[in-house]
């Protein structure tokens, strides 16, 4: 569902019910929002399945996981909302984003009818960087301070 879409705030259970799949963009006061916590406690009890996108940049309106989650008042409904599942943070670094793409992707595919009987299944996108082989192209000399202990073992 996209704000864009929906024409009547009144209907938004309606909206969520008729969805395949919900997005959360977990950003600062989300979570305080009455329209926003209505269409949560509907995805909850509509079992339309979900996945979290974390706006973490501050300068975006984002915040701390932590803090985000403790918006939610509603410990039992907090309890429910996050049970573990991944968090993606969302990223403006292209490599990065690159990568919270993917797992935004995957995580919508995991709950599409197609692939719910797949057990696992690999994503890929050209030009990404955990496809890559990262190496320095000249020898790197490292310093290890013997005010550090341990340093040089790690």
């Amino acid at each position: 569902m996209a704000v864009d879409d929906l024409e009547d705030i009144s209907q938004l259970e309606e909206y969520v019910s008729a969805s395949a799949a919900m997005l959360l963009l977990l950003s600062k006061d989300y979570l305080r929002s009455r329209n926003c916590l209505r269409e949560v406690v509907a995805t909850l009890d509509k079992s339309i399945p979900y996945l979290f996108v974390h706006e973490a940049d501050e300068s975006k309106g984002g915040a701390p996981l932590a803090a985000l989650q403790l918006e939610l008042q509603d410990e039992e409904v907090r309890k429910k909302l996050f049970d573990g599942r991944r968090v993606t943070q969302w990223h403006r670094v292209l490599h990065f984003q690159m990568i919270s793409l993917l797992q935004i992707a995957e995580d919508m595919l995991k709950v599409s009818p197609s692939y719910q009987e797949v057990d696992s299944f690999a994503i890929y996108m050209p030009g990404a960087v955990h496809e890559e082989k990262l190496a320095f192209t000249t020898p790197v000399l490292l310093y290890v301070s013997r005010n550090n202990p341990g340093a040089a073992e790690a």
